[in-house]
């Protein structure tokens, strides 16, 4: 009987696979790895083309949403750029300052600082009283500040939130300039300090950048007190005018002036005004600033003028309850006899409320202005006036300020401020304005000086008995 193959078993199964070679086995796994590759094709296909609608979807959202919190992300990111990239800016130079005479807790800067991209400033100081930096400038029309917002940066990095830029609008003059005050509150710790280190900066859509900044600034008291404040301050500009200021400076003092301050626009290697009121200095009754700033190029050297102007309002906003910018013609002269002093004429209450007290202008010279006067002084040798004063608002007005009230000022009238009252040029005071002496005076054109008046040679004449001019 033929010998029959029995149908193998499980476990011949099993031991037959466990005698293949190994090259069969070999064989065998690349069969089934190649099965397995081919079933995950079409699944891994779809999920690839399900990522890819995905990302192209959220790309589409990105760019087509304008939502805040999308807006405020790109800002955010934006922001870690710029601060990346603050490394490669270089470190501007610190502004250099100078002081005044006598030299106090004041300071100055000895040039203005300029920009792109950030308002011109002629002046920085620490108010010890409203506890806040106070920053003057003078901008030209198109360069409007007002919606932007600056910070200042203190030490250990403090930022503090300047206050609103209070717009200024009103056109003077020719090629108008308009005044720009920005006020920055000054942390509790620094209050009691009297020089701080202050960096101003612009933000720019909402990011604060050494691009946009004034950086390392010396910043030195207003020279305010809490416990001292005059009734009366004198402002003045000047520049190599020194002839003038002796007899201007003795008048201002006899009708109640308690202090002045001259801005010396002479370089401070050239000029010699210290020399002139070195007494005076000394005495504490004058206060020499330096103030050598040139005007820019797109402007006229009214700018000049408008920042000491403010400069000076500011400064005195704590430090007198009165104050008055004139020039070195120009003198305040009581009308009244038994009211000799300006005061006298500014007490009553209302006037706490108001912003200016105008004074009219009235022109004094000489009918022949050709004729040599040598050894007389200016208010001696002009002592003729014109039959009338000036109408007011006529661009010859000046102005007794109450510093308090006043915001913005400008050469011949407040911009922004409390209500102005005319002072009576015949009762109360008038503003004699010597201009044809003047060596600035240019084209300028003077009345008639037909009316011969000599209150103002009287009273220099009594100031001369009791104290020397020169």
């Amino acid at each position: 009987m033929e010998n029959m193959q029995t149908p193998p078993t499980r476990y011949s199964r099993l031991r037959t696979q466990s005698e293949h070679s190994e090259s069969d086995w070999a064989h065998r796994r690349h069969h089934m790895t190649s099965e397995v590759a081919k079933e995950m094709i079409p699944l891994a296909g779809a999920i690839i083309i399900v990522i890819a609608l995905f990302i192209a979807t959220t790309i589409v959202y990105l760019h087509t949403s304008s939502t805040p919190a999308l807006r405020a992300l790109a800002e955010k990111y934006k922001a870690r750029e710029l601060i990346r990239r603050r490394s490669t800016i270089l470190p501007q130079d610190p502004p250099s300052t100078i002081f005044s005479s006598p030299r106090g807790d004041m300071c100055f800067l000895k040039s203005k600082l300029t920009r792109t991209g950030m308002p011109t400033v002629h002046s920085i100081f620490a108010d010890p009283v409203s506890h806040k930096v106070v920053i003057v400038g003078v901008r030209l029309q198109y360069s409007d500040w007002r919606s932007d917002d600056f910070v200042c940066e203190y030490e250990k990095n403090k930022r503090v939130a300047c206050d609103t830029v209070v717009n200024d609008d009103r056109s003077f003059g020719y090629r108008p300039q308009y005044v720009i005050i920005i006020t920055c509150p000054i942390p509790m710790s620094l209050h009691e300090r009297k020089n701080l280190s202050v960096s101003l900066y612009r933000g720019v859509e909402g990011i604060y950048s050494r691009t946009n900044s004034y950086e390392n600034i010396t910043v030195c008291s207003s020279g305010a007190s809490k416990r001292q404040r005059r009734m009366l301050s004198v402002c003045t500009m000047l520049k190599d005018s020194d002839e003038f200021v002796p007899e201007w400076v003795a008048f201002h003092q006899h009708v109640g002036a308690d202090h002045i301050f001259i801005y010396d626009n002479q370089v401070e290697e050239k000029s010699t005004l210290r020399e002139t009121v070195a007494r005076e200095i000394v005495s504490g009754l004058v206060t020499v600033i330096p103030w050598s700033h040139e005007s820019t190029a797109c402007k006229n050297y009214l700018e000049v003028q408008i920042a000491h102007e403010n400069d000076c309002l500011w400064r005195n906003r704590h430090m007198s309850k009165w104050m008055v910018k004139i020039d070195v013609d120009e003198y305040v002269q009581p009308m009244n006899p038994d009211k000799p002093r300006i005061t006298d004429y500014l007490s009553d209450p209302l006037y706490d409320r108001i912003g200016a007290a105008r004074l009219q202008n009235w022109f004094f010279g000489r009918p022949n202005t050709t004729e040599p006067l040598g050894g007389q002084s200016l208010i001696q040798r002009n002592q003729w006036r014109a039959e009338e004063p000036t109408e007011p608002n006529a661009s010859h007005d000046k102005n007794i300020l109450r510093p308090i009230n006043v915001h913005y000022f400008k050469i011949h009238a407040m911009k922004l401020g409390g209500p102005a009252v005319t002072l009576d040029p015949w009762k109360e005071l008038r503003m004699v304005h010597y201009r044809g002496d003047n060596p600035r005076k240019l084209n300028f054109r003077l009345p008639d000086f037909s009316v011969q008046d000599t209150s103002m040679s009287d009273i220099i004449d009594l100031i001369a008995q009791t104290k020397p001019l020169t």
